[in-house]
């Protein structure tokens, strides 16, 4: 669970059984096998880079939200709660340039999925407000910078509520810049870096979580 009661998977890949030639399938791919029932595959946009999970039109059902880095779009697939699932209705909106990192959670506490994605080589969180039927708009302010120097290569997009406001939070992984960047939630999707954010080492940020009091 994520902030708001929102359930988020930050990858879901479709789960792929493969028999062993020649002798047939092991004891341990037999048992896989009864666990899983057959693959089913859904369309998405090109280059499909990441996916997350979440009830996306508020019908108590999940969804799936496929970001596609080539068409530069979002897949969004609602779930009819027995492993089925159809595309959303109205075009694919744009996630940025060459979106390769997903999450959901509600930044602005109207009890609707919002949605965050980020670039390989870019700077930019874009931010999307979710109206509950499938459908987002960017949210006022957006894109925001995860960091302000250097070049880009993110790694690493998460929702959490760092500092117990209430608000989610951002986090993003600089690969390039050895660091974490944070960016708080004011509650009505705007964000700004928390002190440091950029130059947070990882260890530094363990450590004051585990120092938080519980």
């Amino acid at each position: 669970m994520t902030g708001k009661g929102t359930l988020c998977y930050p990858v879901l890949w479709t789960a792929i059984l493969l028999a062993a030639g020649g002798a047939g399938p092991s004891p341990r791919e037999q048992r896989q096998a009864s666990l899983f029932g057959p693959s089913l595959h859904f369309a998405a946009g090109r280059q499909p880079s990441d996916v997350a999970v979440g009830d996306i039109n508020n019908d108590r059902r999940l969804d799936i939200v496929a970001i596609n880095a080539g068409s530069e779009d979002a897949t969004i697939l609602l779930g009819d709660g027995r492993g089925s699932f159809r595309a959303a209705p109205g075009p694919r909106f744009v996630g940025g340039s060459k979106p390769h990192l997903i999450a959901l959670g509600d930044v602005n506490g109207d009890g609707q999925v919002d949605m965050a994605t980020a670039s390989h080589d870019s700077h930019d969180i874009h931010v999307f407000l979710g109206h509950g039927d499938g459908s987002f708009t960017p949210a006022p302010g957006s894109p925001v910078d995860a960091l302000s120097t250097g070049r880009p290569h993110n790694h690493g997009l998460v929702f959490a509520d760092v500092n117990g406001d209430g608000a989610l939070d951002l986090g993003t992984s600089n690969n390039n810049d050895n660091s974490v960047s944070v960016l708080l939630g004011d509650g009505r999707s705007g964000f700004r870096a928390a002190p440091g954010s950029g130059a947070l080492a990882i260890r530094r940020l363990l450590g004051a979580a585990e120092q938080k009091p519980r």
